[in-house]
């Protein structure tokens, strides 16, 4: 690659519509996005698994309890957005593998 060029899989002053990255937008989730990782789970259980969670608010509910407290112990989730919709989601654990006699 010469100084300057752009690389072979972007396209050059614009943005590609097949290149992943100029149309997905990843973040790490929070506290707002119960509602779209509540929407989320629901759709992937059902994709998977077949089984519909329940359609009414006691899911969210239920869901932005758990989240909250995964929060609190370090998990988070990233997610994947395009055109400002979500549409996956990634869930990420932290680990502390220091014993107590690690630990100073």
């Amino acid at each position: 690659m010469t100084a300057g060029s752009a690389p072979k899989n972007r396209h050059p002053g614009g943005s590609d519509p097949h290149d992943v990255d100029s149309c997905v937008e990843i973040r790490p989730g929070g506290p707002d996005d119960v509602a779209a990782l509540a929407r989320l789970r629901r759709e992937w259980r059902l994709e998977r698994h077949g089984i519909a969670l329940d359609a009414d608010s006691t899911f969210e509910d239920r869901f932005g309890a758990w989240y909250a407290d995964q929060l609190d112990r370090g998990s988070r989730v990233w997610l994947a957005y395009h055109d400002d919709a979500p549409i996956g989601m990634l869930p990420a654990s932290a680990w502390c593998f220091a014993t107590p006699d690690d630990r100073a």
